[in-house]
């Protein structure tokens, strides 16, 4: 008993040991497994907050570029924070190119890439020191966008000096003088134009011809042995008497035709229209603006439009209907309207429903030179001293049967072509000089169809003609034009065109007239760099159409790209 008394206490020290051994590895079991939570903690918190920061940093880019969209940058001074007490927190900056770097800044339009650096911060942080995701910085690199551009414009070009045939057949700027009895005809079919820019009109002498007048700014009295077979424009009173006639119609502010005088078409008044005497009658229909007054035997063949008062007398007659606001005829009368009579009183019948011819353009004067520029193709050859028949043939034959010029302006005496001298043309001429004086049975002559300038220079600027003291243009009885010759007068001065000259071209003056037994076959021929018709240079300075308009779109904040993205450790 003692004995195993004995082994017992023996093995109580290896027991002992073999606790202390197993409590040892519990111990270090357990330090194991707390490290690991305590690790698996601290890895989780910092997901967390990486996660968290990633976000809010994200939050403060979208914030910021919206900022920039929105324009509220410069009053923010390019910075975006969270909103108080707002978790996570973000704080976003924006930042512009400076150099080689960026530095704080709002961008100016899109010409430029615009940086925005933002920094989240995690609302519950990482613990156990594990804190390297607590913030995260962000950076954002947006494109630059240049705007769109227009391609260059178009740069005008000066077109090249040409000469349009163009102007009525004859233009005075002053009715000063103007009148003569010949006779205008047209070549090609066309209407020949009488154009008067200022001033009143008497026409009383032979004048005939298929041919229109304009009288722009005057009074127009036609009378005696005056026929005038177009229409004939007025701005002010028109008379016709003494048995003439208008072969065409007539516009004028007033209209007063008598002594068995006629409109043979229409006529429109812008004020009253009175017609008397036997035989005195207006072709067509006759609108008025102010009153009609239709005495003593006259007619109206058709209709009539009176914006006032008509008034009727014995054996006169409207054939057609009369409209106006009152009318009256003599008493126990009958028949002096053969259609209907409609009386609008107290109104007005309204527009008139008879339109009227438009009138033609009277250009403003045009002021022409010299310069041989403007004779594209033409030889030059100046003349001074005294021009005589001798040297005009002479300079003509240096020419060679090229197209010339004739600068006589130095000349001491007027260009000069008379007694049967016939100066021949091979090719288109133009003499420039301050006078001419042809007459005396002399002439041009041409073998084919040529163009003659006769051009008296006008070289001060104003839309009006200046007649220096020592120019002046005539052209006397007998002196001929050959047929084949298609002749422009130019001349700021009076141009006189003397008995039985025939003349197939046109004229454009300061002031004109065309004698007895004269002739105007009329033929537009022009002047370089002008269109007589318009009174408009030809050579303006023309912008062609631009082949690539300007955008219509602007690149703005909105339309801006991702450059690049990336988190970086620069922080705000």
């Amino acid at each position: 008993m003692k004995k195993f008394d004995r082994r017992i206490r023996g093995e109580r020290g290896a027991a002992l040991a073999a606790v202390v051994g197993l409590m040892a590895v519990s111990v270090m079991l357990t330090a194991v497994v707390a490290s690991s939570v305590i690790t698996a903690t601290g890895v989780t918190s910092s997901v967390r907050a990486g996660v968290q920061s990633q976000a809010a940093a994200e939050a403060g880019i979208a914030t910021a570029r919206l900022g920039l969209v929105s324009g509220t940058c410069t009053a923010r001074t390019g910075r975006y924070a969270s909103a108080a007490g707002a978790t996570p927190e973000f704080l976003a900056t924006i930042w512009v190119p400076s150099g080689s770097g960026w530095t704080r800044g709002c961008p100016t339009g899109t010409a430029t890439q615009v940086r925005i650096l933002s920094s989240g911060y995690a609302a519950a942080e990482g613990v156990d020191g594990v804190s390297g995701r607590d913030q995260t910085n962000i950076e954002l690199v947006l494109s630059a966008l240049a705007q769109p551009t227009a391609a260059p414009a178009p740069t005008p070009t000066t077109p090249p000096v040409t000469i349009v045939a163009s102007g009525p057949a004859i233009y005075a700027y002053n009715s000063t003088g103007f009148g003569g009895s010949g006779k205008l005809i047209s070549l090609d079919g066309s209407t020949p134009s009488v154009l008067v820019k200022t001033g009143d009109v008497t026409c009383s002498g032979g004048s005939s011809g298929q041919a229109d007048w304009v009288i722009d700014s005057g009074a127009f009295a036609v009378s005696g042995s005056c026929n005038i077979t177009g229409t004939v424009w007025v701005d002010k009173g028109l008379s016709v008497s003494g048995g003439t006639a208008i072969g065409g119609s007539a516009v004028a502010a007033s209209i007063n035709v008598s002594g068995s005088s006629k409109i043979n078409g229409s006529a429109w008044s812008a004020g009253d229209i009175v017609l008397s005497g036997g035989g005195t009658e207006i072709g067509v229909n006759a609108t008025a603006g102010g009153n009609l007054t239709v005495g003593g035997s006259a007619k109206v063949k058709k209709n009539t439009w009176v914006q006032l008062h008509t008034s009727l007398d014995w054996g006169s007659n409207i054939g057609g209907n009369a409209t106006s606001r009152t009318l009256s005829v003599p008493a126990y009368s009958s028949g002096l309207v053969t259609g209907t009579v409609t009386q609008t009183n107290p109104n007005s019948p309204g527009p008139s429903p008879y339109a009227q011819p438009p009138r033609p353009v009277v250009a403003d004067w045009i002021d022409f030179g010299y310069a041989t520029s403007d004779w594209v193709g033409f030889t030059e050859v100046v003349l001074s001293g005294n021009c005589d028949y001798t040297k005009l043939t002479a300079a003509v034959a240096s020419l060679s049967g090229n197209k010339g010029v004739l600068d006589a302006r130095n000349c001491t005496n007027a260009i000069e072509v008379s007694s049967y001298q016939k100066l021949a043309l091979t090719n288109d001429l133009a003499i420039i000089a301050n006078r001419f004086n042809l007459g005396g049975s002399g002439g041009f002559t041409t073998s084919t169809d040529r163009r003659l300038w006769l051009i008296v220079p006008d070289t001060t600027p104003g839309k009006t003609p200046t007649c220096a003291a020592n120019q002046s243009f005539a052209v006397g009885g007998g002196f001929t034009f050959d047929s084949k010759l298609d002749v422009m007068i130019y001349s700021p001065c009076r141009v006189d065109i003397g008995s039985s000259t025939v003349i197939t071209g046109q004229i454009f003056s300061g002031q004109a007239s065309v004698a007895g037994g004269s002739t105007v076959n009329f033929t537009a021929v022009g002047l370089p760099g002008w269109n007589l018709t318009t009174g408009l240079s030809t050579t303006t300075p023309v912008t062609p159409a631009d082949p690539s308009p300007a955008p219509t779109e602007t690149y703005t904040e909105s339309d801006r790209t991702v450059v690049s993205s990336r988190i970086v450790t620069e922080s705000n």
